[in-house]
């Protein structure tokens, strides 16, 4: 059995009995729209079903995602999971394999049986991003084949467009793209919620930037974008965070996602976040803390990026092995104080 160092033990089979601080975890925003008191506090399934050209398991030691995931998710108090897939790798003469597809699915029903709210998207579609114009009809033919295969689903399944476009991908193709897709999606799901996304890696900056533009007419759409900064820090454990300068450039950063949703009346996800496991200890702390209790504030749906890595690819929350939590992390992603 795996514990990871400075975590307390909650196992796959003990995780459903949580200590008592749970019940002084902060609430989430009661003043958040409907849709992101539903999505709440979130957790991804990362490297499970994205890697490419792999097959599953290839980036996580070969574990694959089982059942008792999903209960650990639920028990440890997250609201919904987001499950990263990437698609384009899976097709046979266009067509998405039947047996990755039915995968795919499996996952998602077993989150929704455990009354998850899930985000499902398409992830690491580099083909598309780096020749958008040759490769969108075939990304339009993958999203055809998503909404008819899910629109069974309950309203507790969220599609998400596009994970993180990046260059050479612009944001007048990813508006395109959106408007496109979108179209699609509602010929099969007309009331389902939809995640749209700017460029730059889904940058907040990109995001309310006015070269990205919200579709109109669709009552049904999320604002998603991601936060890693600084990246020197989050993404390669260099330093440390905690400056009075630090604190108000999250909150200023996250509060012009918030004023500019007010603009577009367009609920927020906050899709990705996290800092490598490298990071000093107290600084990481402080930061998942903060960040947790602004976009809390904010009145933002937020998931924590899990990928089962390790050094500064390492975010990982959740052993796949044995069910036990970074504690630590979960009380700074819950306690949500700045």
């Amino acid at each position: 059995m795996l514990v990871i160092p400075g975590s307390i033990l909650l196992t796959a089979a003990s995780c459903g009995t949580m200590p008592d601080s749970r019940r002084s975890y902060t609430p989430f925003n009661t003043n958040a729209p409907e849709i992101i008191r539903k999505l709440g506090r979130g957790i991804n399934l990362g490297n499970d079903l994205d890697p490419y050209p792999g097959p599953e398991g290839s980036w996580t030691k070969g574990i694959k995602a089982d059942t008792w995931f999903f209960d650990s998710y639920t028990n440890a108090g997250f609201d919904s999971v987001r499950i990263p897939v990437t698609w384009g790798y899976h097709l046979n003469n266009g067509v998405i394999d039947p047996g990755f597809m039915a995968r795919v699915k499996q996952l998602v029903d077993w989150a929704i049986s455990r009354n998850l709210y899930v985000v499902l998207d398409a992830h690491h579609e580099y083909w598309l991003k780096s020749n958008y114009i040759a490769n969108i009809g075939t990304f339009e033919s993958i999203w055809a084949q998503i909404s008819t295969n899910f629109a069974g689903e309950p309203a507790n399944l969220v599609f998400e467009i596009l994970n993180e476009p990046s260059d050479p991908m612009t944001n007048a193709q990813v508006n395109d793209m959106n408007v496109r897709i979108l179209k699609i999606i509602r010929q099969t799901n007309p009331g389902r919620f939809v995640m749209i996304g700017a460029d730059k890696w889904n940058a907040f900056n990109r995001l309310i930037d006015p070269s990205f533009t919200v579709p109109s007419g669709d009552p049904y759409l999320i604002a998603n974008f991601h936060y890693y900064s600084p990246w020197d820090f989050c993404g390669n454990g260099i330093g440390k965070w905690g400056t009075p300068a630090d604190y108000s450039k999250l909150s200023n950063d996250l509060i012009s996602v918030s004023n500019w949703a007010a603009v577009h009346k367009i609920p927020v996800y906050l899709g990705e976040y996290g800092a490598c496991e490298t990071c000093d200890k107290v600084s990481r702390l402080k930061w998942y803390s903060a960040l947790s209790a602004f976009a809390n504030a904010d009145g933002f749906a937020y998931a924590a990026w899990d990928n089962y890595g390790q050094g500064t690819d390492g975010y990982r929350l959740m052993s796949r092995i044995s069910g036990s939590w970074e504690r630590e992390l979960l009380d700074a992603i819950f306690s949500a104080r700045p």
